[in-house]
């Protein structure tokens, strides 16, 4: 038997002998068994668990067919890792995108607002030229009244200065 089955052999031999015991534990207790009980178990009696293991009968049709089944399992979760991988570089550049697009409405919503402010400045400026142009046109028609006013009276002086 070649070295890699040789170690099969024997490990499914030491899985088998610990099988109850081994079913009994949670994970902690499955690494203390490996590393405390099943070496003193192989210790004890190295012959019969060599001779276990090379009466072990393995199914070569199951055993290619479980090669076949973790192979395809691997790829698969190797293809699942890639497509995680990218999910995740597509979930950061989502994610940058959605921060640049944040501040850029941020400041589109400032300059919205600036311009509300700036408009609303011109508009009050507006109105108070209006209104102080409004008070002008007012105080224009007074003086012109008080204008031709003035220059009746200063006809009718003059027409009083010439008939004396």
């Amino acid at each position: 038997a070649e070295g890699i089955e040789v170690i099969f052999r024997i490990a499914l031999t030491l899985l088998t002998i610990g099988k109850h015991e081994l079913l009994l534990l949670d994970m902690e207790g499955v690494i203390k068994y490996f590393k405390k009980e099943m070496s003193k178990k192989f210790e004890a009696d190295q012959e019969a668990v060599f001779s276990m293991a090379f009466l072990l009968k393995i199914n070569q049709k199951k055993m290619k067919r479980l090669e076949k089944e973790y192979t395809t399992m691997k790829s698969k979760e190797k293809e699942d890792e890639i497509e995680l991988r990218r999910l995740r570089t597509e979930n950061r550049l989502l994610r940058q995108k959605i921060d640049m697009l944040e501040t850029e409405s941020s400041e589109l919503a400032d300059r919205l607002i600036q311009g509300q402010v700036t408009r609303a400045e011109v508009e009050e400026t507006t109105f108070v030229i209006k209104r102080e142009l409004a008070a002008i046109k007012l105080h224009d028609i007074d003086t012109n009244q008080e204008l031709v006013q003035a220059r009746d009276r200063i006809t009718t002086l003059s027409e009083l200065l010439e008939d004396q």
